[in-house]
């Protein structure tokens, strides 16, 4: 009884991985378990390991509230003009014999720029003096003949007055007066052909001197399309052979500004600008005009709107294109 009654021994774990339905069935059981342990390990690790991260504090970047000014502005492109730009051309046709200024020359009202070829009005000038003068003495010439025409005259009819219209004949007194009345339209066309070379004259003087090309303005050279020896012709239309800028040291940004924006904009407001060859640079401006004349750019109605830029360094040039803010508005 006390036999029957003993207590059974419980297996441990190693006799339960030993065990197994056949032989090397043990080994392989807990080659297994291993395994399984470790990929358990690996995966609550990876867990841990991404929590961690997620659960890092996070860094915020604060500042003090305080007050500023909201600005409103109108965005706008344009170019930059001279406040004056004179094309300087010629009236006359003709070879250019010299140019006496070029690019970037600084000039002065009245300087010469260039000259054209004089040998051919010279030349002219010189026949109409001639003609002149040659007119002149036929002038003198036809006087004498209208005194002597008209002393004929006059002898007739005293004459056929002491002879009671007897002698010398009628026919004599009319032939008298027909030359005397020759003589006085030959007198008048003599004149005629001298103010007539006197006009010519003066037309070839004056086109003498515009063979000399002066600047009409102060202002330095922009353009210069002319070289010595070149031929000009000015028969239809004056060719431009200077464009001379007035002072660059005040300049005008002409820009085209949308008609959704236009009502808001005055003469007078301010604006600030760049340009791509000074991005680091923001000049002033300040509008001077807003044109009502309209005109369609891309199928957009814009207005040109003008303003006055102050270039005291000389930085900003004709042409360049400037990125304009308008401020309309500031609260």
């Amino acid at each position: 009884m006390m036999n029957s009654l003993k207590t059974e021994k419980k297996p441990d774990i190693a006799e339960i991985l030993s065990k197994g339905s056949g032989p090397g069935q043990g080994s392989k059981f807990l080659y297994r378990a291993v395994w399984l342990i470790l990929a358990i390990a690996v995966v609550w690790a990876a867990v841990k390991w991404g929590t961690g991260k997620n659960n890092d504090k996070l860094e915020y970047k604060t500042e003090t509230a305080q007050k500023g000014n909201l600005v409103v502005t109108v965005a706008a492109t344009g170019t930059l003009q001279p406040t004056n730009q004179v094309d300087v051309g010629s009236e006359l046709s003709g070879i250019i014999r010299t140019v006496e200024a070029d690019y970037n020359d600084i000039v002065e009202t009245g300087q010469v720029l260039a000259r054209l070829d004089t040998v051919k009005l010279e030349t002219q000038v010189r026949q109409y003096k001639a003609s002149i003068e040659s007119a002149l003495a036929k002038v003198m010439q036809i006087k004498a003949t209208v005194r002597e025409t008209g002393n004929e005259l006059a002898r007739i009819r005293e004459s056929r007055q002491l002879s009671g219209n007897r002698v010398p004949s009628r026919h004599d007194l009319d032939a008298a007066l027909a030359a005397h009345e020759r003589a006085l339209a030959d007198e008048t066309a003599a004149k005629a052909s001298v103010s007539q070379a006197k006009a010519m004259l003066k037309t070839f003087e004056t086109d003498l001197s515009r063979t000399i090309i002066y600047s009409p303005i102060n202002g330095i050279v922009l353009k210069r399309s002319i070289e010595p020896g070149q031929t000009v012709a000015a028969s239809l239309q004056a060719p431009i052979l200077f464009t001379i800028a007035e002072d660059l040291t005040r300049m005008q940004l002409s820009v085209d500004i949308d008609e959704a924006d236009v009502g808001r904009l005055k003469d007078g407001q301010n604006a600030v600008f760049t340009v791509d060859g000074y991005p680091e640079i923001t000049f002033p401006a300040k509008i001077t005009q807003v044109r009502y004349g309209s005109k369609i750019v891309s199928g957009v109605v814009t207005y040109q709107t003008i303003l006055d830029v102050a270039n005291p360094d000389l930085l900003l040039r004709p042409g360049m294109t400037a990125t304009v803010k308008v401020t309309v508005n500031e609260i």
